[in-house]
Protein backbone atom coordinates (compact mmCIF):
# COMPACT_ATOMS: atom_id res chain seq x y z
CA UNK A 1 0.00 0.00 0.00
CA UNK A 2 1.35 3.34 -1.42
CA UNK A 3 2.03 5.82 1.83
CA UNK A 4 -0.50 8.59 2.09
CA UNK A 5 1.79 12.30 0.66
CA UNK A 6 2.06 14.88 3.44
CA UNK A 7 0.50 18.09 2.17
CA UNK A 8 4.00 19.77 3.81
CA UNK A 9 7.58 18.98 4.92
CA UNK A 10 10.17 21.89 5.78
CA UNK A 11 13.66 21.78 6.75
CA UNK A 12 15.63 24.04 8.53
CA UNK A 13 18.36 23.44 11.35
CA UNK A 14 15.79 21.48 13.59
CA UNK A 15 19.04 19.48 15.05
CA UNK A 16 20.92 21.99 16.11
CA UNK A 17 21.11 22.94 19.89
CA UNK A 18 20.57 25.97 18.58
CA UNK A 19 17.41 27.74 21.07
CA UNK A 20 16.62 30.30 17.89
CA UNK A 21 16.78 27.12 15.32
CA UNK A 22 14.62 24.47 17.42
CA UNK A 23 11.87 27.16 18.65
CA UNK A 24 11.37 28.57 15.08
CA UNK A 25 11.48 25.04 13.94
CA UNK A 26 9.12 23.97 16.27
CA UNK A 27 6.71 27.05 15.48
CA UNK A 28 6.27 27.08 12.19
CA UNK A 29 5.37 23.22 12.37
CA UNK A 30 2.81 24.01 15.24
CA UNK A 31 1.24 27.16 12.18
CA UNK A 32 1.31 24.55 9.93
CA UNK A 33 -0.78 21.99 11.70
CA UNK A 34 -3.32 24.61 13.01
CA UNK A 35 -3.74 25.36 9.59
CA UNK A 36 -5.18 22.18 9.48
CA UNK A 37 -2.78 21.01 7.47
CA UNK A 38 -0.64 17.40 7.89
CA UNK A 39 2.98 18.54 8.27
CA UNK A 40 6.95 16.97 9.41
CA UNK A 41 9.99 18.51 9.15
CA UNK A 42 12.27 16.54 6.90
CA UNK A 43 14.96 14.92 9.41
CA UNK A 44 18.11 15.97 6.94
CA UNK A 45 21.41 14.92 8.26
CA UNK A 46 23.32 17.39 7.13
CA UNK A 47 27.18 16.77 6.81
CA UNK A 48 27.88 20.50 6.61
CA UNK A 49 25.73 22.12 9.89
CA UNK A 50 26.06 18.25 11.39
CA UNK A 51 29.51 19.63 11.46
CA UNK A 52 28.79 21.79 14.74
CA UNK A 53 27.08 19.35 16.48
CA UNK A 54 29.54 16.72 16.44
CA UNK A 55 31.39 15.28 19.65
CA UNK A 56 34.49 17.14 20.78
CA UNK A 57 37.13 15.25 22.28
CA UNK A 58 41.01 16.57 23.80
CA UNK A 59 43.97 15.24 24.42
CA UNK A 60 45.76 15.96 27.32
CA UNK A 61 49.31 15.09 28.65
CA UNK A 62 48.09 15.16 32.36
CA UNK A 63 45.67 16.98 34.64
CA UNK A 64 45.65 20.65 34.95
CA UNK A 65 43.27 23.57 35.31
CA UNK A 66 42.76 23.78 31.66
CA UNK A 67 41.82 19.85 31.23
CA UNK A 68 39.50 20.08 34.13
CA UNK A 69 37.74 22.76 32.63
CA UNK A 70 37.47 21.25 29.20
CA UNK A 71 35.91 18.13 31.07
CA UNK A 72 33.00 20.08 33.19
CA UNK A 73 32.48 21.80 29.26
CA UNK A 74 31.93 18.69 27.66
CA UNK A 75 29.67 17.65 30.74
CA UNK A 76 27.15 20.75 30.04
CA UNK A 77 27.42 20.59 26.62
CA UNK A 78 26.04 16.77 26.70
CA UNK A 79 23.72 17.93 29.26
CA UNK A 80 22.33 20.62 26.97
CA UNK A 81 22.17 18.19 24.27
CA UNK A 82 20.01 16.05 26.22
CA UNK A 83 17.55 18.99 27.14
CA UNK A 84 17.20 20.11 23.87
CA UNK A 85 16.49 16.32 22.81
CA UNK A 86 13.86 15.97 25.33
CA UNK A 87 12.08 19.78 23.58
CA UNK A 88 12.72 17.74 20.05
CA UNK A 89 10.32 15.14 21.23
CA UNK A 90 7.65 18.16 20.58
CA UNK A 91 8.34 17.80 16.75
CA UNK A 92 7.11 15.36 14.46
CA UNK A 93 10.05 14.18 12.04
CA UNK A 94 10.17 12.29 8.75
CA UNK A 95 12.44 9.02 8.24
CA UNK A 96 16.46 10.08 8.89
CA UNK A 97 17.53 11.23 5.06
CA UNK A 98 21.34 11.44 4.83
CA UNK A 99 23.50 13.29 1.68
CA UNK A 100 23.21 9.99 -0.36
CA UNK A 101 19.43 9.03 0.16
CA UNK A 102 17.78 12.86 0.06
CA UNK A 103 16.91 12.57 -3.24
CA UNK A 104 14.45 9.97 -2.00
CA UNK A 105 12.44 12.34 -0.15
CA UNK A 106 12.04 14.54 -3.04
CA UNK A 107 8.26 13.35 -4.04
CA UNK A 108 7.12 12.68 -0.58
CA UNK A 109 4.86 16.06 -0.35
CA UNK A 110 2.94 18.18 -2.31
CA UNK A 111 4.27 21.48 -0.83
CA UNK A 112 8.58 22.05 0.76
CA UNK A 113 9.53 24.98 2.83
CA UNK A 114 12.50 25.43 3.59
CA UNK A 115 13.36 27.95 6.48
CA UNK A 116 13.45 30.29 8.94
CA UNK A 117 17.05 30.49 10.04
CA UNK A 118 20.15 31.07 8.39
CA UNK A 119 19.29 27.85 5.99
CA UNK A 120 20.91 29.82 2.75
CA UNK A 121 24.21 30.86 4.08
CA UNK A 122 26.52 29.22 2.39
CA UNK A 123 29.27 29.48 4.69
CA UNK A 124 26.86 27.85 7.49
CA UNK A 125 25.87 24.96 5.56
CA UNK A 126 29.15 24.40 3.74
CA UNK A 127 27.59 24.68 0.59
CA UNK A 128 25.28 22.43 1.22
CA UNK A 129 22.17 23.11 -1.62
CA UNK A 130 19.62 20.75 -0.21
CA UNK A 131 18.47 23.78 1.68
CA UNK A 132 17.90 25.06 -1.78
CA UNK A 133 15.87 22.36 -2.01
CA UNK A 134 17.51 20.72 -4.86
CA UNK A 135 16.50 17.70 -4.32
CA UNK A 136 12.84 18.34 -5.17
CA UNK A 137 11.34 17.21 -7.94
CA UNK A 138 9.98 19.67 -10.47
CA UNK A 139 6.10 18.87 -10.45
CA UNK A 140 6.40 19.95 -6.34
CA UNK A 141 5.80 23.26 -5.06
CA UNK A 142 9.20 25.01 -3.52
CA UNK A 143 8.89 27.64 -1.08
CA UNK A 144 10.95 29.56 1.33
CA UNK A 145 9.24 30.64 4.90
CA UNK A 146 11.73 33.64 6.44
CA UNK A 147 14.66 32.48 5.15
CA UNK A 148 17.67 33.98 5.90
CA UNK A 149 21.08 34.56 3.98
CA UNK A 150 23.21 35.70 6.91
CA UNK A 151 24.81 38.31 4.68
CA UNK A 152 24.57 41.57 3.51
CA UNK A 153 25.19 40.18 0.05
CA UNK A 154 25.96 36.73 -1.33
CA UNK A 155 29.38 36.12 -1.27
CA UNK A 156 30.54 36.42 -5.47
CA UNK A 157 31.35 32.79 -5.08
CA UNK A 158 27.96 31.56 -4.84
CA UNK A 159 26.33 33.68 -6.36
CA UNK A 160 25.75 31.98 -9.59
CA UNK A 161 24.96 28.42 -7.92
CA UNK A 162 22.31 30.50 -5.21
CA UNK A 163 21.06 31.99 -8.82
CA UNK A 164 20.70 28.47 -10.26
CA UNK A 165 18.58 26.82 -7.35
CA UNK A 166 16.51 30.46 -6.31
CA UNK A 167 15.29 30.47 -10.07
CA UNK A 168 13.27 27.32 -9.10
CA UNK A 169 11.30 28.74 -6.47
CA UNK A 170 7.24 28.94 -6.33
CA UNK A 171 7.42 31.31 -3.69
CA UNK A 172 9.99 33.02 -1.93
CA UNK A 173 9.99 35.22 1.68
CA UNK A 174 12.74 36.33 3.51
CA UNK A 175 13.40 37.06 7.54
CA UNK A 176 15.20 40.93 6.77
CA UNK A 177 14.61 43.63 4.60
CA UNK A 178 17.99 43.22 2.98
CA UNK A 179 16.82 39.36 2.12
CA UNK A 180 14.22 41.17 -0.33
CA UNK A 181 17.12 43.27 -2.14
CA UNK A 182 19.55 39.88 -2.36
CA UNK A 183 17.11 37.88 -4.50
CA UNK A 184 16.07 40.94 -6.59
CA UNK A 185 19.55 41.04 -7.40
CA UNK A 186 20.82 37.34 -7.73
CA UNK A 187 17.74 36.55 -9.90
CA UNK A 188 15.26 39.45 -10.09
CA UNK A 189 12.65 37.63 -8.45
CA UNK A 190 10.50 39.44 -5.97
CA UNK A 191 10.17 38.36 -2.48
CA UNK A 192 8.14 38.94 0.44
CA UNK A 193 9.23 39.63 4.37
CA UNK A 194 7.83 37.80 6.63
CA UNK A 195 7.70 37.58 10.29
CA UNK A 196 10.59 34.83 12.03
CA UNK A 197 8.41 31.85 12.75
CA UNK A 198 8.56 32.05 16.81
CA UNK A 199 6.58 35.09 16.07
CA UNK A 200 3.73 33.14 14.76
CA UNK A 201 2.64 32.02 17.89
CA UNK A 202 1.15 34.02 20.65
CA UNK A 203 2.71 34.63 23.90
CA UNK A 204 0.08 32.31 25.02
CA UNK A 205 0.97 29.27 22.75
CA UNK A 206 4.35 29.20 23.82
CA UNK A 207 3.23 28.76 27.39
CA UNK A 208 1.99 25.17 26.21
CA UNK A 209 5.56 24.50 25.89
CA UNK A 210 7.55 26.61 28.53
CA UNK A 211 8.85 26.05 32.50
CA UNK A 212 8.38 29.07 34.05
CA UNK A 213 11.39 30.23 36.90
CA UNK A 214 10.79 32.26 39.56
CA UNK A 215 12.51 34.83 41.15
CA UNK A 216 13.49 38.94 40.27
CA UNK A 217 15.82 38.80 37.51
CA UNK A 218 17.52 40.30 34.87
CA UNK A 219 17.94 37.63 31.88
CA UNK A 220 21.19 37.86 29.60
CA UNK A 221 20.95 35.87 26.47
CA UNK A 222 24.15 36.02 24.75
CA UNK A 223 24.77 34.40 21.24
CA UNK A 224 28.38 35.77 21.16
CA UNK A 225 30.63 35.83 23.83
CA UNK A 226 30.58 39.94 25.07
CA UNK A 227 32.18 41.29 28.21
CA UNK A 228 30.88 44.63 27.44
CA UNK A 229 27.33 42.94 27.52
CA UNK A 230 27.86 41.10 31.14
CA UNK A 231 28.95 44.38 32.58
CA UNK A 232 26.30 46.45 31.19
CA UNK A 233 23.15 43.76 32.68
CA UNK A 234 25.48 43.22 35.98
CA UNK A 235 25.18 47.28 36.15
CA UNK A 236 21.63 46.89 35.65
CA UNK A 237 20.57 44.47 37.77
CA UNK A 238 22.51 46.30 40.69
CA UNK A 239 20.80 49.22 39.97
CA UNK A 240 17.35 47.47 40.52
CA UNK A 241 18.56 44.71 42.92
CA UNK A 242 18.22 41.62 40.98
CA UNK A 243 19.54 38.58 40.15
CA UNK A 244 21.38 37.92 37.02
CA UNK A 245 20.20 35.11 35.06
CA UNK A 246 22.55 33.93 31.99
CA UNK A 247 22.32 31.89 29.04
CA UNK A 248 25.40 32.06 26.84
CA UNK A 249 26.69 30.38 23.57
CA UNK A 250 30.12 29.56 25.61
CA UNK A 251 29.94 28.13 28.77
CA UNK A 252 33.43 28.92 30.19
CA UNK A 253 33.45 32.07 31.75
CA UNK A 254 32.97 33.74 35.22
CA UNK A 255 30.01 36.00 35.73
CA UNK A 256 30.32 37.45 39.62
CA UNK A 257 28.39 37.55 42.80
CA UNK A 258 24.65 36.69 42.62
CA UNK A 259 24.48 35.52 39.64
CA UNK A 260 23.44 31.98 37.87
CA UNK A 261 24.35 30.35 35.00
CA UNK A 262 21.27 28.17 32.75
CA UNK A 263 23.34 27.65 29.71
CA UNK A 264 22.62 23.98 29.74
CA UNK A 265 19.24 24.16 29.70
CA UNK A 266 16.59 23.08 26.99
CA UNK A 267 14.03 25.47 24.94
CA UNK A 268 11.44 25.34 27.46
CA UNK A 269 13.46 26.92 30.22
CA UNK A 270 14.34 29.11 27.92
CA UNK A 271 11.47 30.55 26.93
CA UNK A 272 10.48 30.63 31.00
CA UNK A 273 13.65 32.85 31.70
CA UNK A 274 12.58 35.70 29.18
CA UNK A 275 8.64 35.60 30.23
CA UNK A 276 9.67 35.97 33.72
CA UNK A 277 12.54 38.39 33.09
CA UNK A 278 12.35 42.32 34.56
CA UNK A 279 14.30 43.00 31.67
CA UNK A 280 15.97 40.54 28.85
CA UNK A 281 19.51 41.77 27.62
CA UNK A 282 20.99 40.49 24.25
CA UNK A 283 22.66 40.27 21.29
CA UNK A 284 20.68 37.72 19.90
CA UNK A 285 17.81 38.05 16.98
CA UNK A 286 15.98 35.15 18.32
CA UNK A 287 16.37 37.24 22.08
CA UNK A 288 15.24 40.08 20.55
CA UNK A 289 12.74 38.95 19.19
CA UNK A 290 11.09 36.53 21.57
CA UNK A 291 11.39 39.76 24.22
CA UNK A 292 9.52 41.90 21.63
CA UNK A 293 6.44 38.54 21.67
CA UNK A 294 6.23 38.46 25.57
CA UNK A 295 6.37 42.34 25.72
CA UNK A 296 9.71 42.32 27.76
CA UNK A 297 11.93 45.87 28.60
CA UNK A 298 14.91 44.70 26.65
CA UNK A 299 18.48 46.10 25.36
CA UNK A 300 20.21 44.72 22.49
CA UNK A 301 24.40 44.86 22.01
CA UNK A 302 25.28 46.99 19.16
CA UNK A 303 28.05 44.41 17.91
CA UNK A 304 30.60 46.12 16.11
CA UNK A 305 31.40 44.61 12.08
CA UNK A 306 28.91 42.11 12.49
CA UNK A 307 26.07 40.17 10.62
CA UNK A 308 23.78 40.27 13.98
CA UNK A 309 23.44 43.45 13.31
CA UNK A 310 21.67 43.39 9.99
CA UNK A 311 19.27 40.88 11.44
CA UNK A 312 18.66 42.62 14.61
CA UNK A 313 18.28 45.64 13.22
CA UNK A 314 15.89 44.57 10.86
CA UNK A 315 13.51 43.47 13.11
CA UNK A 316 14.08 46.50 15.60
CA UNK A 317 13.20 49.04 12.55
CA UNK A 318 9.74 46.88 11.96
CA UNK A 319 8.66 47.84 15.35
CA UNK A 320 9.78 51.12 15.75
CA UNK A 321 12.50 50.28 18.43
CA UNK A 322 15.67 50.99 16.79
CA UNK A 323 16.24 53.06 20.07
CA UNK A 324 16.53 49.70 21.70
CA UNK A 325 20.08 48.98 20.16
CA UNK A 326 22.97 50.36 22.41
CA UNK A 327 26.64 50.37 22.57
CA UNK A 328 27.39 48.61 25.95
CA UNK A 329 28.67 49.16 28.63
CA UNK A 330 27.89 52.79 28.14
CA UNK A 331 25.26 53.88 31.22
CA UNK A 332 21.85 54.70 29.73
CA UNK A 333 18.76 56.27 31.30
CA UNK A 334 16.31 53.18 30.85
CA UNK A 335 12.97 53.46 29.60
CA UNK A 336 10.03 51.39 29.39
CA UNK A 337 8.44 50.46 26.02
CA UNK A 338 5.04 51.61 25.08
CA UNK A 339 4.09 47.70 23.62
CA UNK A 340 0.39 49.31 22.34
CA UNK A 341 1.67 50.38 18.76
CA UNK A 342 3.74 47.26 19.33
CA UNK A 343 1.59 45.21 19.15
CA UNK A 344 -0.29 46.63 16.45
CA UNK A 345 2.17 46.18 14.24
CA UNK A 346 2.87 42.62 15.15
CA UNK A 347 -1.12 41.51 14.80
CA UNK A 348 -0.98 42.91 11.42
CA UNK A 349 2.58 41.14 10.79
CA UNK A 350 1.29 37.60 12.09
CA UNK A 351 -1.73 37.83 9.83
CA UNK A 352 0.28 39.05 6.90
CA UNK A 353 2.28 36.11 7.36
CA UNK A 354 -0.69 33.47 7.90
CA UNK A 355 -1.74 34.70 4.63
CA UNK A 356 1.05 34.62 3.00
CA UNK A 357 1.74 30.90 4.34
CA UNK A 358 -1.54 29.74 3.35
CA UNK A 359 -1.03 31.17 -0.15
CA UNK A 360 2.20 28.71 -0.70
CA UNK A 361 0.32 25.69 0.04
CA UNK A 362 -2.46 26.46 -1.99
CA UNK A 363 -0.71 28.19 -4.96
CA UNK A 364 -0.13 26.15 -7.96
CA UNK A 365 2.91 24.79 -9.11
CA UNK A 366 4.78 26.80 -11.88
Amino acid sequence: MEKKKLDVVTLTFHQSDNYGAVLQAYALQTKIRKLGYSTQILNYFSEGVNFWNKKITFKTDGYNLRTFKSIIWQFLRRHKHANFDHFRSYLELTEPYFDTTISNAGNIAGVYIVGSDQVWNCDCTFEDYHYFLDFVEDDFKKNSYAASFGYSSIPKKYVESCKKHLCRFNKITVREENGIDIVKRTCDLQATMVVDPVMLLSSEEWKNVMTPVAGKYIFVYQAEKSPSLIQFANSLAKSRKCKLFIVSSVFKGTYGKNTKSFSDKGPDIFLGLISGAECVVTNSFHGTALSILFNKEFYVESLKHNNTNSRVNSILKTFNLENRMIDMPLPIETTQIDYTNVNKILQQLQKESESVLLDMIHAESK
